[in-house]
This record gives structure tokens, C-alpha cells and sequence, in this order.
């Protein structure tokens, strides 16, 4: 994945933050 690829190079915290967020709403579908 190219954000996960970008989060590696160069970690952001919003960026992580904003993704794992996503992510789980994603996740619980809501």
C-alpha cells in the first residue's frame, strides 16, 4: 500500500493517526 509505504518513510503522527481512524471506522463500519 502506498500510505503504508509512506508512513514507514516518513512517519507522521496525523498521518497515523488519520489512518488508524479510518481505519476503524472502517472496521466497526459505522
Amino acid at each position: 500500500m502506498e500510505g503504508m509505504e509512506a508512513a514507514g518513510q516518513h512517519p507522521d503522527p496525523l498521518l497515523l493517526l488519520e489512518l488508524a481512524e479510518t481505519h476503524c471506522t472502517l472496521a466497526h463500519g459505522s
